[in-house]
């Protein structure tokens, strides 16, 4: 016995592909799914012109006892066809939206000439609850080196809850660089 309409309808014809699938696709909605790592890694393929990197935990390892240290470079792992004039544009959109888009008021005061942060909003519905808040981004955003990509569950939008949490993570990344 299904308990909502909604299950019994994708019990009994989840296989299909219906005509409102291609609106939920393309806004992030319905059957698709992204963790942390996967916007990260996505993001880090538009922000290099479509080098995916294999992604990383550490830039060292450092031994406690000698204190040598074991540097951990960055690879570049499949290219990924992106049209260079696209990528510009979109590179380009994404520093605006924290510039004087969505993400603006969370990086009011943020010293964007010195470290420019390129990246997205996001409030992905969960189905119950507040939406999960979204912000991926990357930084310095004309020589990437960093990207951040902070998903908060029910808390609401991008521009509210993960925006603070991925600028304090942008400050801390500009004084270690």
């Amino acid at each position: 016995m299904c308990s909502t309409d909604t299950h019994c309808e994708n019990c009994e014809s989840g296989y299909l592909y219906r005509g409102g699938d291609a609106a939920n696709v393309s806004i992030g909605q319905g059957d698709v799914l992204a963790t942390p790592l996967q916007m990260a890694q996505a993001y880090a393929a538009l922000a290099t012109g479509g080098t995916v990197m294999t992604p990383r935990l550490a830039s060292a390892f450092v031994d406690p006892l000698t204190g040598a240290v074991e540097e951990v470079a960055p690879k570049p792992g499949p290219a990924v066809p992106l049209d260079p004039r696209v990528g510009a544009y979109v590179r380009d959109a994404l520093k605006s939206v924290v510039t004087s888009g969505t993400a603006s008021f969370g990086f009011r005061g943020f010293d964007l000439a010195a470290w420019p942060v390129a990246g997205k909003t996001g409030s992905a519905e969960s189905g119950t609850g507040n939406d999960v808040s979204w912000f991926v981004s990357y930084a310095p955003a004309d020589s990437p080196r960093y990207v951040v990509a902070v998903a908060i569950t029910q808390a609401g939008l991008g521009s509210e809850a993960a925006v603070p949490v991925a600028r304090t993570l942008h400050e801390t990344l500009r004084t270690l660089d």
